[in-house]
């Protein structure tokens, strides 16, 4: 089994500075919701931007050098993952 991402670097204000180029609006979107500093559950994403599987398009942001960090969500009925962007402590959307 994969392990989690939880122990991914922080988000920084370089991090914001990288030459990415998002060639699909919904990583974009999904970006954009991760810098809220929100977690998100792959059926919270699906709703809010009408999509059916966001899975890809984390890994793809993942790949990109981001630090998407995940755990997982244990209920009496089931088990999932929650995402969100591993924001450095002391900043939000990459600002000082």
């Amino acid at each position: 089994m994969k392990k989690s991402h939880i122990n991914a670097a922080p988000y920084t204000r370089q991090d914001k500075d990288k030459k990415i180029i998002f060639d699909n609006p919904t990583r974009t979107k999904i970006f954009n919701l991760f810098l809220t500093g929100k977690h998100y559950s792959v059926t919270d994403l699906s709703k809010l931007l009408s999509i059916p599987d966001p899975r890809s398009h984390i890994r793809y942001i993942r790949d990109a050098g981001y630090p998407v960090s995940d755990y997982w969500i244990k209920t009496k009925f089931s088990k999932y993952k929650v995402y969100f962007l591993h924001i450095e402590k002391g900043r939000t959307n990459g600002n000082s």
